[in-house]
């Protein structure tokens, strides 16, 4: 996926989130329905905690499960690209000695 190899190279915090706010957008425009979890579709994004806990809430509630199967396509892409910016921005810390 190319917005995931972008992820994956971005240079600092705000490639990352501008990233995600592009990918939220694009998404969010394709659900005219309002079908998605707020975790997928809302904006702003407040950083690593808040991917984390966006994370947390699509997984604890069993939405994945419980949702058409498109939908869930999308939640689970969604899932997978903020578990890659986390893991982008662990290393980027990392790399500047803040971890």
């Amino acid at each position: 996926m190319i917005i995931r190899d972008a992820i994956e190279r971005a240079g600092n915090e705000q490639e990352i989130f501008f990233l995600l706010a592009a990918y939220i957008e694009t998404v969010r425009n394709g659900d005219q329905l309002n079908l998605l979890p707020w975790q997928v579709r809302d904006l702003p994004l407040a950083g690593s905690d808040d991917l984390k806990a966006r994370i947390y809430g699509l997984q604890a509630r069993g939405i994945v499960s419980d949702i058409d199967r498109g939908i869930r396509l999308v939640v689970e892409e969604t899932v997978d690209l903020f578990r890659t910016a986390l893991r982008r921005l662990a290393f980027l810390q990392a790399d500047r000695g803040l971890a």
